[in-house]
């Protein structure tokens, strides 16, 4: 996502302003959670990081009730519909940093984060 059309985080891209980025930027909710409960992702985890700055999900994001394999990197994006992440395990990190989530929040009740669950400068209205 850092290389599609609109520029890395440090050539502008602006997570509150996602409605004006390509639509090469955005991802489907449902695409990430396949990603992430994939059996092969399980097995040969790419460097242990599934990272992605400066996408747009569209959907709530919902991972509810999973045990991840992998640190989770949404950093720099926009999740206007949120994130569920309801008694999730995940073996590494789990950040949104810098992300935005417009009137929208994250249910992170219960998670339980190995290394780092963050926040630094997201922008939401609430926190579960």
């Amino acid at each position: 996502m850092q290389n599609a059309p609109g520029g890395a985080p440090d050539k502008g891209c602006t997570p509150s302003e996602y409605s004006t980025w390509p639509e090469q930027r955005t991802l489907r909710a449902d695409f990430v959670r396949t990603v992430l409960t994939s059996p092969e992702l399980a097995k040969n985890p790419v460097r242990g990081t599934f990272e992605f700055r400066c996408a747009a999900i569209a959907g709530q994001l919902t991972l509810d009730n999973l045990n991840i394999s992998v640190s989770v990197w949404i950093d720099d994006s926009a999740l206007p519909n949120g994130a569920d992440l309801y008694q999730s395990k995940v073996d590494g990190s789990f950040t949104f940093d810098g992300s935005f989530f417009g009137d929208s929040g994250i249910n992170a009740n219960s998670i339980i984060a190995r290394d780092r669950f963050g926040l630094d400068d997201a922008t939401l209205k609430w926190v579960t």
